[in-house]
């Protein structure tokens, strides 16, 4: 697979292409957002040898688990698994954005799972509301842009279960 995670293909940027040519470089992936394996803390990352044995030097021993280990292994065998998830955010980000452009609602186009919505001073409140209502989105204030929420793009069935709960609150408090 040429693509990293949601980002384009067109707009992916050769990481081992810079390592090779800048020696302090550190690229690093993770296995948390595209491959469902956050709760495992799992990644890599690929540098040039003085930089990996330096970091070895410092490291915990036994810093992953051999369960992790192995998802990470049959993750990366389930090419065709990433390409599907991919897709379906890809499809369902475009849901999100209509609905926010027919709203007049700011946000920030991602190339995550996620999207951060321009909420503005009652952010706080939105955030409150959407949690009673059983969603758990992420406030702007705790990612250093107040004002904004970030929402995690979920299955077509709970995307639609929150965008329309969103709009009714967002309406309440602006509209």
């Amino acid at each position: 697979m040429k693509h990293y995670e949601y980002l384009d293909d067109k707009d992916s940027i050769g990481t081992i292409g810079l390592i090779k040519n800048h020696v302090n470089l550190v690229s690093l992936r993770t296995f948390s957002k595209i491959y469902g394996l956050a709760g495992l803390r799992i990644g890599y990352g690929i540098a040039e040898k003085e930089i990996i044995s330096a970091l070895n030097k410092i490291r915990l021993p036994f810093n992953t688990s051999i369960f992790a280990q192995k998802a990470a292994v049959k993750a990366i065998e389930n090419d065709w698994y990433v390409n599907e998830i991919r897709q379906g955010i890809l499809k369902e980000k475009k849901k999100f954005y209509s609905v926010f452009y027919d709203m007049g609602i700011d946000y920030v186009q991602s190339y995550a799972n996620f999207i951060l919505i321009k909420i503005g001073e009652k952010s706080r409140e939105i955030v409150e509301k959407l949690l009673e209502n059983g969603f758990i989105v992420r406030p702007g204030e705790n990612l250093g842009v107040p004002g904004y929420i970030r929402v995690t793009i979920s299955t077509p069935e709970i995307n639609e279960k929150f965008l329309k709960k969103f709009t009714e609150i967002y309406k309440n408090f602006y509209l």
